[in-house]
């Protein structure tokens, strides 16, 4: 009977050991991609953190796209404002329109993308180790995007972007 216990006892303390062995040499395992279901995510744009990286997903219907929360340019935070329907750069006042197209700013091309998928039983898989660059931005003749200056200093008037939010930390 003591034989017993001391082999468990032996057997156990290896099993840690192997553990602790693998955790430091490998690392932590990265989380599996977050799975939501369509009817969990309200229509429109909400905001996640998905394996310690925050995530925008834009619902319209049954059809769902993710963006990075950064700005690719310089990766600053961006907010969602609601009532403007745009992303706005914090650092430097770039903006993205709600389908992830730069408006305005320095920023050289639109919001990154997610890799997600719908599966057909409504399940919602978002994996943000994989991301696809936003399309560049682009701009016209006068070398300006197509937002004209009128419409940038209406909506840089006190209250804008008022309700913003961004994923949480």
């Amino acid at each position: 009977m003591l034989a017993r216990t001391m082999l468990a006892a032996v057997l156990a303390c290896g099993l840690i050991g192997l553990a602790a062995f693998v955790s430091a040499f490998f690392g932590e395992l990265p989380d599996p991609p977050l799975t939501l279901t369509l009817p969990d995510l309200p229509n429109g744009v909400s905001a996640h953190r998905i394996q310690d990286q925050g995530i925008y997903l834009k619902r319209s219907g049954s059809e769902v796209v993710g963006f990075l929360s950064a700005s690719p340019h310089l990766a600053m935070p961006l907010l969602w404002c609601p009532v403007e329907q745009v992303f706005v750069g914090v650092g430097h006042g770039e903006l993205f329109d709600s389908d992830g197209r730069a408006i305005d700013g320095p920023t050289p091309r639109g919001m990154d993308r997610v890799e997600l998928t719908v599966d057909d039983k409504l399940a919602v898989a978002v994996n943000p180790t994989k991301i696809n660059p936003g399309a560049p931005k682009v701009l016209y003749e006068d070398r300006t995007s197509f937002v004209s200056q009128k419409t940038l200093d209406a909506l840089w008037t006190e209250g804008f972007c008022r309700g913003g939010f961004r994923p949480p930390s």
